[in-house]
């Protein structure tokens, strides 16, 4: 563009407009639109770089925006898989350890109450033969005294049965001393000495006394059957019924 600072101005009388500065516009335009034309291709370079530089910036920040969804999921897929891997190598064994120890609970427990009632059974049982035990104890308590009663009472009888025998040898060495027969005499008086120690072995301690003197009789009456066989038989008659006092004191009360 160049100027012309000497030549007249014109005006319009319509517009009020310089002439010169119409002329000089119209001279000047090709070279205006070139250097408009340059400075918009300038822009355009311009713009184009900036936006080649904002593509840039923006595909930089989706690179390192990508890659950092890339590393989250993959720490997130190591997580994952870190924890399936507790739960299958910590967690699940431990939940069938403590399943297995809740059923060996289960069957302890089980086993306890199994136990429990066969104690309880058995305590039942124990408690039946102690009452058994107890009624036996009672029933041998009162067969023992039955037996005591009994044995008592067979002492009796045969305390009873010596004197009987005892008075009937005294008697019977009578007649044979009447008959004249010393030899049997002796054998019967014998038989009758020994059955009153039978007869001392039977009575009560507070009756045994009462043997010592028909021994006497009885041995006075032995020493007399050779020399004085009268008054034997005088002894031994006192003899037969000293023991048939006794017999009739113990057994016809």
């Amino acid at each position: 563009m160049q100027d012309h600072p000497n030549e007249p101005l014109t005006h319009n009388d319509s517009n009020d407009i310089p002439v010169s500065k119409m002329e000089s516009d119209d001279e000047s335009s090709p070279a205006v639109e070139k250097e408009n034309s340059s400075q918009i291709e300038i822009n355009q370079d311009h713009s184009t770089i900036e936006n080649e530089e904002i593509q840039k910036e923006e595909s930089h920040s989706r690179i390192v925006f990508r890659k950092f969804i890339r590393w989250t999921f993959g720490v997130l897929i190591i997580f994952g898989l870190g924890y399936l891997t507790a739960i299958f190598t910590i967690y699940t064994p431990k939940v069938d350890e403590l399943d297995q120890s809740g059923k060996n609970l289960d069957n302890a427990q089980s086993t306890i109450t199994a136990l429990e009632s066969e104690i309880i059974a058995q305590q039942n049982e124990i408690d039946r033969l102690g009452a058994q035990i107890n009624d036996l104890e009672t029933d041998i308590s009162d067969l023992q005294t039955e037996n005591q009663a009994l044995v008592e009472k067979q002492s009796g009888f045969q305390l009873q049965i010596t004197l009987l025998k005892t008075r009937s040898d005294v008697i019977s060495a009578q007649v044979e001393l009447y008959q004249e027969n010393p030899a049997q005499t002796r054998l019967l008086l014998d038989s009758a000495s020994q059955n009153l120690t039978t007869v001392e072995s039977l009575l009560p301690e507070n009756l045994k006394d009462v043997v010592s003197p028909l021994q006497n009789r009885l041995e006075l009456a032995v020493g007399e059957i050779e020399n004085d066989p009268e008054t034997a038989i005088s002894d031994l008659a006192i003899l037969a019924g000293d023991l048939l006092e006794i017999e009739n004191a113990l057994f016809n009360e």
